[in-house]
């Protein structure tokens, strides 16, 4: 028997199965893109998925379904030059008295905002001294730029950039929520999930670095420490996720 040969139609049949078992995967990706932007996915649905994945959701926790959404076109400017200290940097002079962290956010942002007038939020997240804040759209936070304010010697140091839009919007229809979350648990590793509780659902802007800058709308997942955005963009039969840890 020719060994050598033998050999070598084995190695060509194993590389041929692989091909075509990627080939399969893709497809199954593919379809259940599909699937889901075209089928409404039900709360049994993501009831049973959630459970055979070990994952704890609060219903009180889901958002309503918001059917549509402005996807924005901008451009990013920084702050006014008599603040600006850098490019992406500048600074407000202002006296915060002592007091909760509630209380000290609210305050810089009320610093912040006498010399830019749209609208901020506090994120609650803070690092010594650092606090960081969302730039809003309406209601929607732009998740992926925050602002960073240091209040140190009567000084507030703002590092970061704006999204300024330049037309109206351009209304799309979203994804629902629970689709967005199909989409998420079926394309992760399962063991991300086991024994996890989700611990908010929030929609949030994903801001382009392209030129000109675009607002994606995408359904934010806090899981844990990590973060897990799905884009909610309907048109798109792709799927599109973001992992933050």
């Amino acid at each position: 028997m020719d060994w050598r040969r033998a050999k070598t139609i084995l190695i060509v049949t194993f590389l041929l199965l692989n091909l075509y078992l990627a080939s399969q995967l893709n497809d199954t990706v593919y379809n259940q893109s599909l699937y889901v932007n075209n089928n409404l996915i039900s709360d049994d649905q993501i009831n049973n998925l959630l459970k055979a994945n070990q994952v704890q959701l609060d219903p009180q926790k889901k958002p309503r379904n918001i059917e549509k959404v402005n996807l924005w076109k901008g451009q990013i400017e920084t702050f006014p030059s008599h603040v600006r200290v850098e490019d992406s940097l500048f600074e407000v002079n202002a006296t915060i008295p002592p007091g909760t962290e509630k209380a000290t956010a609210t305050a810089i942002k009320s610093a912040i905002q006498t010399v830019y007038s749209g609208e901020l939020s506090y994120t609650g997240r803070r690092e010594g001294d650092t606090y960081y804040f969302n730039q809003m759209i309406g209601e929607i936070p732009i998740y992926s730029n925050p602002l960073e304010a240091t209040y140190s010697n009567g000084k507030i140091k703002v590092k970061g950039v704006l999204f300024v839009p330049v037309d109206n919007g351009e209304p799309i229809p979203l994804i629902p929520v629970n689709n967005a979350l199909y989409t998420l648990i079926n394309n992760k590793d399962p063991k991300t999930f086991i024994d996890k509780q989700i611990d908010s659902i929030q929609l949030v802007y994903w801001l382009s670095s392209d030129d000109p800058a675009y607002l994606v709308p995408y359904w934010r997942f806090q899981i844990g420490d990590s973060s897990h955005l799905v884009n909610a963009h309907k048109s798109d039969s792709s799927t599109e996720l973001i992992t933050e840890n």
